[in-house]
């Protein structure tokens, strides 16, 4: 404990904070497989003031700030999403800036809005961008082609990354879906596209060629095993001043439903991420009305809150979740249930232990 006070007094300036924000509950897409169940009723709404006090904070305390806005419910539909995202992507000691977002349609203005006015902003070139898709809502291929398209118009050369949203039963209809999307758009562009794999299963290797876009819809796909569609992949459109490219990341469900079965990728297992304590870093999830909890996978329950933005410092909040992964630690190893460690049972095992025996944050 004595040595922990004094390497944060030695190296407070590198002190790194990372905030999951849940800007919005409101989302009116309807997703069947949205682990939120997000809706637009009573919606609650992170605000520009809650963002000034993060940041204010980590100025005097001189940290460096990473911040990610997703859901719960749309960030698009967030009504201070500008103000946030401007009072977090100019702070001086900014690490790190992202917004994960189901995109717009052509019958969502002020989503198409707020995300042009967001990508305008200077900042805006180091932020991370992701795009959700899915089969499990009809309008995902029309929000994927028009964030492409966006991106595009404003920046020569840009990136971003699909969040791919697939069951054991669809992996192969989604990966096509997507290349169907960016087959068209190209056309649309009088551009050329073309793939390349990364992380695909060695023995599938062999079928592809790098530079000719063979990977997915080819007759060769049929002989693939699961690994190969669930694995990342780069896509890629380019015009004559530039282009863009698409990221692929596969997120695997159990089955087609609701996302509560998340199942964790062939490869790697299943990581806590609650448990991270490693100086000099610390992450943390705030919620749209400024509960804090423990970064974990998946949303905390609201047994795991450690306080909130506004009425507790950010200092008392990371002692808290440092006592916090310290004590659950300590209450996983006594579990014998634990001896499911790694499994996809995890985070349902680590919230029946908080909620059955509690955790003391004093």
């Amino acid at each position: 404990m004595l040595w922990r006070k004094l390497r944060r007094k030695i190296f407070k300036d590198r002190r790194h904070v990372g905030i999951t924000l849940y800007s919005t509950s409101q989302c009116d897409t309807g997703c069947s497989h949205c682990i939120d169940n997000s809706d637009c009723k009573n919606p609650v709404h992170f605000t520009r003031k809650l963002a000034e006090t993060i940041v204010k904070e980590a100025r005097s305390e001189r940290w460096m700030l990473s911040a990610l806005l997703t859901g719960g419910g749309e960030p698009l539909m967030t009504p201070e999403l500008i103000g946030i995202a401007d009072t977090l992507g100019n702070y001086e000691r900014r690490h790190a800036f992202g917004i994960i977002t189901s995109g717009f349609t052509d019958a969502e203005p002020l989503r198409r809005q707020q995300f042009e006015t967001l990508l305008k902003r200077p900042y805006a070139k180091q932020m991370s961008i992701d795009q959700s898709f899915s089969l499990y809502h009809p309008s995902f291929p029309e929000r994927l082609a028009n964030t492409a398209r966006l991106m595009m118009s404003l920046r020569e050369k840009s990136h971003f990354r699909i969040r791919a949203c697939m069951s054991l039963d669809n992996f192969r209809q989604t990966q096509w879906e997507i290349e169907k999307v960016i087959k068209n758009l190209s056309k649309e562009l009088e551009a050329t596209n073309f793939s390349l794999p990364l992380g695909y299963h060695e023995e599938d290797r062999s079928f592809f060629h790098y530079f000719e876009s063979k990977l997915i819809g080819d007759k060769t796909a049929y002989k693939l095993g699961m690994e190969a569609f669930l694995t990342p992949q780069w896509r890629a459109i380019k015009t004559k001043d530039g282009g863009i490219i698409m990221i692929v990341q596969p997120i695997s469900l159990t089955q087609e439903g609701k996302g509560e079965n998340i199942r964790e990728m062939p490869y790697g297992y299943c990581t806590c991420d609650a448990l991270r304590t490693n100086w000099p870093d610390t992450y943390l999830i705030v919620g749209p009305d400024g509960s804090v909890y423990p970064e974990c996978s998946c949303f905390p329950a609201e047994h795991m809150r450690l306080g909130k933005i506004g009425e507790d410092s950010l200092v008392e909040l990371i002692r808290r979740k440092d006592i916090f992964a310290e004590r659950i630690t300590q209450a996983i190893i006594a579990d014998t249930r634990m001896c499911r460690w790694g499994t996809t049972e995890v985070c349902t095992l680590c919230k029946q232990i908080v909620a059955e025996k509690g955790i003391s944050l004093a």
